[in-house]
């Protein structure tokens, strides 16, 4: 997943009087089981992101996560753990609606950074499924020529 790198001037945030946060490194910021309903902005410091316990991007300042959060009632997707001491702003729905009606240019940076994660998930998946058809068809074909060996051999006894 490419680094999309700073989304925006952190002083928009002083605006809607968003909080600032800090977490040590090690914490474990968001994940499927706890839905804060909100979204985060980078700062300072850097997060990695989990999906299914397997890494999948590193963040850092400037990048966002928890988006979806905001905008979908399911829980997160994926963790995020913080690689080194992280500062970040954290933004309500409520926050982001009055920052997108000031600044509406916010809100296609962070549909931007959906989209680029949306199509860096379908590369995966891609991948996968042309590796799971190759060795799907792989299995078509041995198992057939073993089960024919071993019951030949079987009623050749």
């Amino acid at each position: 997943m490419p680094n999309t790198g700073k989304i925006v001037d952190f002083r928009i945030f002083a605006e809607v009087r968003s909080e600032q946060v800090f977490y040590p490194a090690g914490s474990v910021i968001i994940s499927p089981e706890v839905d804060y309903k909100s979204m985060y902005v980078i700062e300072k410091g850097k997060a990695s992101i989990i999906v299914n316990g397997k890494f999948i991007a590193e963040i850092e300042s400037g990048n966002i996560f928890g988006e979806m959060g905001l905008v979908d009632p399911q829980p997160h997707s994926a963790t995020i753990v913080a690689l080194t001491d992280i500062t970040l702003y954290r933004l309500s729905e409520q926050q982001f609606i009055r920052l997108v009606g000031i600044y509406p240019i916010f809100a296609l940076r962070v549909m931007r950074v959906i989209a680029q994660r949306v199509r860096a998930m379908n590369d995966l998946l891609t991948v996968k499924n042309q590796l799971s058809d190759h060795i799907a068809a792989s299995d078509l074909i041995e198992p057939a020529g073993f089960a024919a060996k071993a019951h030949t051999h079987h009623v050749g006894s």
